[in-house]
């Protein structure tokens, strides 16, 4: 059971939505960004956009960008009559930066709460936006995850060798990844971090990182593969 979006609202402040697109893309090896590949009758990314919007129509939704896209992205949205409210920021050279500018040049209060999802997983279902939400709702932080399904070895550089390892130990983590105002704004205080994802970043001021279970369909479009998949899952 879901719960109520605009009770939610009225109980803390704002719902801040960054989606992140200021990637290049260059494991697709194509000219495009895969966030602005035509994927069914629109780009991948207004369908992320849309996602967040149908489940919070109150949300501040913002996209990051590359710098030379966005007057593109303007001439996406009049040719595609997209018309969805939002804020547009300059990405930086890595994700870090792209969620800190955003950060940054938003107004997020201490009881804000902030979702931040990659513009180039399109199919992000309502049900996981909801679960991911209600949870860091109740715990101040929440990210999907999923088991691994295939055995994993791990590669020894210097023996030139692999060897297998337990893959329980170890779980894939997806967006959107959703915080109250404070515990994010607080992660990003330092000047520069390596990590690759938004949940990774809290570890060291919160106790437990709240991980829930994801979804195999929610694909993020990376590599030819994925485009030739997500090509078969779209529906409009």
């Amino acid at each position: 059971m879901y719960v109520d979006i605009v009770i939610v609202n009225a109980m803390l402040g704002k719902h801040y939505v960054i989606i992140l697109a200021a990637g290049k893309g260059e494991r697709m090896r194509s000219n495009e960004p895969k966030q602005f590949l035509i994927l069914g009758k629109k780009p991948v990314i207004i369908h992320s956009l849309n996602a967040f919007y149908n489940y919070d129509k109150n949300s501040v939704i913002s996209v990051v960008l590359p710098k030379n896209k966005i007057n593109y992205w303007k001439l996406i949205c009049k040719k595609y009559n997209f018309r969805l409210k939002h804020n547009i920021f300059t990405g930086g050279l890595t994700r870090y930066e792209s969620v800190r500018n955003a950060l940054n040049n938003l107004n997020i209060a201490h009881n804000d709460m902030v979702t931040i999802h990659d513009g180039v997983r399109p199919f992000i279902s309502k049900k996981l936006i909801a679960k991911t939400f209600n949870s860091a709702f109740k715990k101040g932080h929440a990210a999907p995850f999923l088991n691994l399904k295939d055995s994993l070895r791990k590669f020894d550089k210097e023996k030139a060798n692999t060897k297998s390892v337990n893959r329980t130990n170890f779980i894939l983590i997806q967006t959107p990844q959703i915080f109250r105002g404070n515990i994010i704004k607080d992660a990003y205080k330092n000047e520069k971090s390596n990590k690759t994802d938004d949940i990774s970043l809290i570890e060291s001021n919160v106790q437990r990182v709240n991980l829930i279970k994801g979804e195999q369909t929610n694909l993020k479009i990376t590599t030819n593969e994925d485009w030739i998949l997500a090509n078969r899952l779209i529906k409009n």
